[in-house]
């Protein structure tokens, strides 16, 4: 078995607040001890294993191990994009999707184009079109003259972190970023089993006219479910083949979409007939013009809770939407990978940290060209935390160890279930951990 890398970076809460003995007692040397046992297991590759331990407060490093070794962080390179974008940002920050008219509307009428313009929201729902339909209704707008509009020029046109794999999966994981991401610019797929030999019941959430299906799956004993997406002109198909046992649970399968764009605008048009609004024109996709007036403006919940769906959940998605929206707000529009990413370096250079050999190569982790140090991860965790208008939120945003998100099953049933937060990564023999512990 290829041995894995390990960078581990940790920093610990005060010990005379947690423990009978002060942080220079045997407490520590206690804990050392086992560190160096834990760093002989077989997996690890000794050369590539990188500890950092600090104590909080005082910032003594209580345990150290290949601290400065540059590499591979995996969905720990989270962390670095969550401390930039509270601190270039702020936590209170929102992003906002915005519908504008060419003109106000005249006895119910808006005379010209509505435009659904995109502000990187990373948590877009098909409910929250409606709601912005729903907005526009109560407004007294009853019809469209001219097309419905969708502006994306928040952002620049790179559907993914440049230094990603030009090959792209349509695993959800792997969803095309957008401006106006509906979704997360994900669809699920829901497989019901019926009776044998007959097809099972498939539903898409959300349903959209911008979906087609094509179902040529069975009920059967035996067989493997396959779930495939397609472009098909304007539209995207989804192929359901294979087989599903009676009586079995539901299948769910994730897949993205293959036009955001388009998605984002079919769907919102549908939003709108439900409530009753008529769009009489098509659907374009243009800039909004200057003159454009708002109708309605739709706000996120503050980005303090982003983070923490994205760090506790690990969400590439919404890790890199966040990493071009610091961009387009920074340096102004459209916002791109290259400069959201010198924002999260500028964070790391204004805390103090040493960026020699650094890269930040995408705002997620999926990237194998990230590299970091153990050191600058708990530089980054003992920097924030010192800032009390943002060190809460960041500590907020990890995970409890055994309790919640992606790590709420691990060490659930040991005593330290519940004494920590912290981020995990793993990538192809790459296993990452940061936080913060009480000792």
């Amino acid at each position: 078995m290829r041995p894995f890398a390990l960078l581990l970076a940790l920093t610990l809460l005060p010990a005379a607040a947690f423990a009978a003995e002060p942080a220079q007692g045997k407490g520590y040397a206690a804990f050392a001890a086992k560190a160096v046992a834990a760093l002989k297991t077989s997996c690890l590759d000794k050369a590539r294993t990188s500890v950092s331990v600090v104590e909080l407060d005082t910032n003594r490093t209580v345990f150290a191990r290949n601290p400065d070794l540059l590499l591979l962080p995996a969905s720990v390179q989270k962390i670095f994009t969550t401390g930039a974008a509270l601190y270039h940002l702020g936590p209170d920050y929102h992003f906002v999707t915005r519908a504008l008219a060419d003109t106000l509307p005249v006895k119910g009428v808006v005379a010209g184009n509505l435009y659904l313009k995109g502000g990187g929201d990373p948590k877009l729902t098909p409910e929250i079109l409606w709601r912005i339909a729903a907005a526009l209704k109560r407004r007294g707008i009853d019809r469209v003259k001219g097309d419905l509009v969708i502006d994306t020029s928040f952002f620049d046109q790179a559907t993914s972190a440049p230094s990603w794999a030009e090959r792209r999966s349509g695993r959800s994981y792997d969803a095309k970023l957008s401006a106006l991401a509906v979704n997360f610019n994900s669809v699920t797929v829901e497989v019901y089993p019926t009776s044998p030999g007959v097809p099972p019941v498939v539903g898409l959430d959300p349903a959209s006219p911008y979906l087609r299906l094509d179902n040529r799956a069975l009920t059967g004993r035996r067989g493997q479910l396959n779930v495939g997406r397609s472009a098909n002109g304007d539209h995207m198909t989804i192929t359901v083949t294979g087989s599903i046992r009676p009586g079995a649970v539901p299948i769910i399968r994730y897949v993205n979409v293959t036009n955001p764009d388009r998605f984002a605008g079919e769907s919102f048009r549908a939003k709108l007939a439900e409530v009753g609004v008529v769009v009489e024109g098509g659907l374009g996709f243009a800039k909004t013009p200057p003159g454009a007036v708002t109708l309605f403006a739709h706000e996120s919940e503050p980005l303090r809770a982003i983070l923490t769906q994205l760090n506790r959940y690990s969400n590439n998605f919404m890790a890199e939407q966040v990493i071009k929206t610091m961009a387009a707000e920074k340096t102004g529009a459209p916002g791109s990978h290259a400069a959201g990413l010198l924002l999260v370096r500028q964070f790391m250079a204004d805390i103090g940290a040493d960026l020699s050999g650094t890269v930040f190569a995408d705002g997620s982790g999926l990237a194998y060209g990230n590299r970091v140090t153990a050191t600058q991860i708990t530089r980054l965790i003992t920097a924030i935390r010192e800032r009390f208008d943002l060190g809460p939120d960041f500590i907020a945003s990890l995970a409890l160890l055994g309790a919640e998100g992606s790590v709420r099953k691990r060490l659930a049933e040991t005593p330290v279930a519940r004494s920590a937060r912290v981020k995990t990564g793993t990538l192809n023999f790459v296993s990452t951990l940061a936080g913060v512990v009480s000792a």
